[in-house]
C-alpha cells in the first residue's frame, strides 16, 4: 500500500520488516531508479545523467548474517507499471520472495574459513638454503 501511495504522489519510499530470533533478518522495499540501497544514495549520480527522467522500480532487499557472504541481497521485485497494473500480484510475489529468503536464512551455512599460511620470502629463502646444504 505504501509503494502504491508513493507512486501516486511521485515520491520515493522505503519500508522495512525486521524479523528477530536466532537468525535475524531485515527485509526492505525501496523504490528507486537503480538496484542500489538508499544508504548508498551518493553513488547514484555516477550511473545517471542529471536532469533526465528514469523509470522507478521496486527493489526487495534482504539483510542478514545468514543470507550470503556479503550479508545483503537486493532483487528487483516489480516495475512501476506492474505495481499500477496489478498491485495484488506484486504482493503475492513479495510474499513468495520473503518465504524464499527465510528458507535461505534458515538453511544458511557459513563457508569454511581458509587457514592456509602464507609463506614469507624469508621462509622460502631458508628452504632453498637447506636444500643447497644437503
Amino acid at each position: 500500500k505504501e509503494v502504491v501511495a508513493a507512486f501516486k504522489h511521485d515520491s520515493l519510499v522505503q519500508t522495512q520488516l525486521a524479523v528477530t530470533g536466532q537468525r535475524p533478518v531485515t527485509f526492505a522495499l525501496e523504490t528507486n531508479i537503480i538496484n542500489l540501497p538508499y544508504s548508498n544514495y551518493k553513488k547514484i549520480v555516477n550511473f545517471f545523467e542529471e536532469g533526465q527522467e528514469y523509470p522507478l522500480n521496486v527493489y526487495f532487499e534482504t539483510r542478514s548474517d545468514y543470507v550470503n557472504v556479503s550479508h545483503f541481497r537486493i532483487d528487483q521485485l516489480a516495475t512501476e507499471e506492474e505495481v499500477e497494473k496489478d498491485a495484488d500480484k506484486v504482493v503475492d510475489q513479495l510474499v513468495e520472495a520473503i518465504i524464499e529468503k527465510l528458507t535461505v536464512v534458515r538453511e544458511y551455512e557459513a563457508p569454511e574459513k581458509k587457514t592456509a599460511k602464507k609463506e614469507t620470502k624469508k621462509s622460502k629463502t631458508a628452504k632453498k638454503e637447506i636444500k643447497k646444504k644437503k
